[in-house]
C-alpha cells in the first residue's frame, strides 16, 4: 500500500470512529433528553385540569413536533452508524437499505444473496455497508433508474458486491481519478475504501445502459 493510500486509510478510520461516537452520543443522549420533554409535558397536560382547550392543543402539536425532530435524528444516526450494521450484521443493513429505496414507487430495489450467509468480520461488512449506501444515494440522484439490484456473494475466500442498475449510466473514465474534475468523488471514495480491505473495485457503464459497480473483497482465514 502506497504512502497516499495508508493516510487515506487512517482518515476514513477515524472519520468512522467519529460518526459511531456522534451517532452513540445522538442517541444515548439527545434523543433521551427529547423523550424526557415528551414525558413532562404529557405531565402537565394530563395533570393540569385548569389548561384551555387551546393550551392543550399547543402542548399536543409541541410533543408531535418533538416527535418528528427525533425521528430526523434517528434517521440522522443511521446514515453516520447504522446500529443493525454493529449488532445483527451486513445483510439486514442492507435490507433496510433496499426498504428506504423502495419507498420511492417509481423505482424496485431486490437484494440478492449466494453464497453461504455468514458474519464478516466487521470492516469488511463496515465497507460493503458504506459502498452500497454511496452507490444507492448515487442511483437515486443521478441515474434515472426504474430498477437496482444489490448482489452479495459468498464465497470460501472472498465475497463480491455487486451493484447494478439500468439507469441512464455514463461513459466512464480511463482512471478513476479523472472523476475528481467530473465531481464523481463517491466513486473514488467507494475504491479507497476497498483498497483498505485489500479488494478490488471496478465500474462498468454506458450510456443509456445503466451501470455496475462491483467489490471483490478477501475474507482473512481464521
Amino acid at each position: 500500500m502506497s504512502t497516499a493510500q495508508s493516510y487515506i486509510t487512517e482518515i476514513t478510520r477515524a472519520q468512522e470512529a467519529e460518526r459511531k461516537r456522534i451517532a452513540c452520543e445522538l442517541h444515548d443522549e439527545t434523543i433521551q433528553d427529547l423523550f424526557t420533554v415528551i414525558t413532562d409535558i404529557e405531565e402537565i397536560i394530563t395533570g393540569n385540569d385548569r389548561l384551555s382547550a387551546e393550551d392543550t392543543r399547543r402542548l399536543r402539536c409541541l410533543q408531535s413536533t418533538i416527535n418528528h425532530v427525533m425521528g430526523g435524528i434517528r434517521r440522522f444516526c443511521s446514515e453516520l452508524r447504522p446500529g443493525l450494521l454493529d449488532s445483527l450484521g451486513l445483510l439486514p443493513s442492507l435490507e433496510l437499505l433496499v426498504e428506504e429505496m423502495n419507498s420511492d414507487e417509481e423505482l424496485d430495489c431486490r437484494l440478492e444473496i449466494t453464497g453461504c450467509q455468514r458474519r464478516l468480520p466487521s470492516e469488511i461488512e463496515l465497507v460493503l455497508f458504506r459502498i452500497s449506501q454511496e452507490a444507492l444515494r448515487n442511483v437515486r440522484k443521478y441515474a434515472v433508474a426504474t430498477e437496482v439490484i444489490i448482489g452479495v456473494d459468498f464465497g470460501n475466500r472472498k465475497v463480491i458486491l455487486n451493484i447494478s442498475d439500468n439507469g441512464c449510466g455514463f461513459a466512464p473514465d480511463a482512471t478513476l481519478e479523472n472523476y475528481v474534475h467530473g465531481g464523481k468523488l463517491g466513486l473514488l471514495g467507494m475504491r479507497d475504501r476497498v483498497y483498505m480491505v485489500s479488494g478490488s473495485f471496478s465500474v462498468e457503464s454506458e450510456a443509456g445502459k445503466g451501470t455496475k459497480i462491483t467489490a471483490v473483497i478477501p475474507i482473512p482465514s481464521n
